[in-house]
Formats: structure tokens, sequence, C-alpha cells
């Protein structure tokens, strides 16, 4: 179970926080520091673990939660301890490069919608009519003159 999709990871989310909504509900609070160890001791393996916390406290939400320096909770959804200033920073920093990200992506999009990149298609210059090709009549009795001449041509 070393790589799970991202399927398996939301429903592990799902099973864990419909077992523990005090935890995981809303409003969202930081967990304790003890959830890990909680959550192996009650038999979900580690990597299911590690990869839902993961993806729980990486949540822009959870990180404001932290960074006002709520009452971190227990799976039972009472008070353990408080974000240390450590702990505070370190979401902060974590807060801050989310939004630079998201700001980067809307700057993406806004350069896409902006205007095309590339120049614009420039038409290829259609080509002349065809010439028409006239004839111009010749005299019979010149036509047929030289129509001798260039068979004699031909004989020789």
């Amino acid at each position: 179970m070393t790589e799970q999709r991202s399927g398996d990871k939301l429903s592990a989310m799902r099973e864990i926080a419909a077992r523990f909504p005090e935890a995981f509900g809303f409003p969202i609070r930081p967990l304790a520091l003890t959830v890990r160890r909680d959550l192996i001791g009650l038999g979900y393996p580690r990597e299911v673990v590690h990869q839902v916390l993961r993806m729980y406290c990486s949540r822009p939400d959870y990180l404001m939660a932290t960074v006002a320096g709520t009452c971190r909770i227990n799976l039972d959804g009472t008070d353990a301890d408080v974000p240390t200033q450590e702990h505070i920073d370190h979401a902060k920093t974590r807060l801050e490069a989310y939004r630079a990200q998201q700001k980067k992506r809307r700057q993406a999009v806004e350069e896409k919608k902006s205007g095309p990149k590339r120049p614009p298609r420039v038409k290829k210059p259609s080509a002349p009519p065809p010439v028409a090709r006239v004839e111009t009549p010749v005299a019979t009795s010149m036509g047929n003159a030289m129509q001798e001449a260039l068979a004699r041509l031909k004989a020789s």
C-alpha cells in the first residue's frame, strides 16, 4: 500500500472523518500532535494515516486555524494543547506559499485569456487566376501551308 491513488486517499479520509466527526468536522481546528499515533493504534495503516493527515493538514482552512492559534483537539473532540509559535510560523509560511501559488495560477489563466501569444494568422495571397489561352485564328491557306512545311521537316 505504498502508493495510493487519489480516490483511495479520499475514501480513507471520508472513513476517518465519519468515524471521528468531532476532530474532522466543522469548524476546522488544529489536531492534537498525538492524533497520528492514535489512528495507527486503532489499526489504520501507517501509510494511510500519513497520507490522510498530510492531505487534511495541508488545507488552507486548517493552516488558517493553526495561524489563529486555535486550541488543538483530540480525536474525541476534547481540547488538547495550543499550537506553539514554531507551528504557527510554519503554518504561516505554508499558507503564504499556497497563496503565492494560487496567485501565480490566476495570473497564468488571465494571461491565457487576455490574448493570443501567437501572432495573428496572416492570409496567404491567393494565386492569380489562370490566364485564358487565346488562340488567334490563322488564315486557312496559311494554316495549311504551315502544316505542310512542318510535315516536311518531320519527314526529313
